[in-house]
């Protein structure tokens, strides 16, 4: 039984130190940076495309942001003009007045939501649609300005699952 228990033990330590080393070859956060090479940099469908947050920040006038993310995560914070739609309970109809042709950057916290969103889009017939990389945390992470619920600039933010504790934010990370 000790046996067996030391041999776990090792193997789990192993496991540590390879990961350890092979996220010292990436740039940015380490372990933080493995992760987002999981979840953003290996999208779920391959067909949606990422905009990085700067070139959205940079051409915000000529985009329709979405927010795909809960009520309650729109509402501590969300990207300035962005509409909310949610993904739980999306209805395309909810998009007939918007012409199919319109430039779309739909966004959530990371990511993962935000590709689903992109994707029923893309099924309906929008030709440009991108998912916005890492979300509302990079881009609140590269300095640009999210508003609350009021419209007035904040640093308050939904941190999304529990499960994303590891995520660095430059903002208060509320539940």
């Amino acid at each position: 039984m000790v046996r067996r228990f030391v041999i776990i033990i090792l193997i789990f330590m192993g496991c540590l130190v390879a990961l350890r080393a092979y996220t010292s070859y990436l740039p940015d956060y380490g372990l933080e940076k493995w992760w987002k090479v999981l979840i953003i940099e290996i999208p779920i469908h391959k067909n949606i495309h990422l905009i990085s947050e700067r070139d959205a920040h940079e051409n915000a006038n000529k985009f329709l942001f979405l927010d795909a993310r809960t009520w309650n995560e729109y509402l501590i914070s969300h990207i300035s003009h962005a509409q909310f739609t949610g993904i739980k309970n999306f209805d395309i109809s909810e998009m007939s007045k918007v012409p199919k042709e319109t430039p779309i950057i739909v966004y959530s916290s990371i990511g993962i939501r935000s590709d689903e969103l992109a994707l029923k889009l893309n099924h309906a017939g929008y030709t440009n649609v991108q998912n916005l990389y890492g979300g509302i945390f990079e881009w609140l992470n590269s300095g640009y300005t999210i508003v609350n619920k009021q419209n007035t600039p904040t640093k308050n933010i939904h941190g999304g699952s529990h499960l994303l504790f590891f995520w660095k934010l430059k903002g208060n990370r509320f539940y």
